[in-house]
């Protein structure tokens, strides 16, 4: 819980006695939703409120988007139990941290951290609106999500879009320091066509050069489609997209 100045959680309290909606008073007083129904509780107690799940297109909520196409998964249990969830290797707990108060914080919902049995983190929640919410932005084949997911489409905010490629970049991608060449270099991998297609349009949109690749290198598997930032972009892709694996870079500090 953040802590807040006296006048601040005054503010709040009278706002929240005014009647003035939660998403309202957060962007009013530049605080996270989580934090606003804290004190609603407070106020109401523990009454149910509804996950604010109103698309509006931003940048957030493109990460969001993007974190989901990457690592998510849903799961439908008879008698309503509607799970989302964010999987992570267990080396990832800075991220998942990172990931669960962006989501908490941004749907104004609890999502619960856990070590699972093989060494691996899992973020979730049940709720009904947040399970339908992704479907605003992204149409997949449940079944097989990972070769079928892509975006609606791609006439949408570009600040959405740098969001969705920041949160694809640090589930799937790869943002390493090459040693032997002194370089960084920048990669997204996906199994989905359609997808790796709309990354290279929208990093064109953004004059960051690339290229898209198929790989069919293992026998029954599905081909590996691989987006690569060219090596003179690199900097211009970190600088526009801000992705939280540029922070474990090993090497060389980027000056911009």
């Amino acid at each position: 819980m953040v802590l807040l100045k006296a006048e601040v959680k005054e503010e709040i309290m009278k706002e929240l006695r005014k009647g003035t909606s939660i998403n309202k008073i957060s962007k009013l007083l530049s605080l996270g939703k989580s934090t606003i129904y804290y004190y609603y509780k407070k106020i109401n107690g523990k009454k149910y409120v509804p996950p604010y799940v109103q698309p509006n297109f931003s940048e957030k909520e493109g990460e969001i988007v993007g974190i989901f196409t990457g690592d998510g998964s849903q799961y439908f249990a008879k008698g309503g139990h509607y799970q989302v969830n964010v999987h992570f290797g267990g080396h990832r707990k800075e991220y998942a941290l990172y990931v669960q108060k962006l989501f908490s914080d941004y749907f104004c919902k609890k999502f619960q951290l856990s070590n699972l049995n093989d060494g691996k983190l899992r973020l979730r929640t049940n709720s009904k609106d947040i399970f339908h919410y992704f479907k605003n932005y992204i149409e997949y084949n449940s079944k097989e999500k990972h070769c079928t997911v892509n975006l609606k489409t791609l006439n949408i905010p570009m600040k959405f879009k740098v969001g969705f490629i920041k949160g694809l970049v640090d589930t799937d991608g790869s943002v390493l320091y090459d040693k032997h060449d002194d370089a960084v270099r920048i990669f997204y991998y996906t199994t989905s066509e359609k997808l790796a297609e709309q990354i290279s349009s929208i990093l064109r949109e953004l004059s960051i050069k690339n290229t898209c690749i198929c790989r069919t290198d293992k026998k029954g598997r599905k081909p590996l489609y691989v987006v690569r930032v060219l090596e003179k972009e690199v900097y211009k892709f970190l600088n526009i997209v801000k992705p939280f694996k540029q922070k474990l870079l090993k090497g060389p500090v980027v000056q911009w």
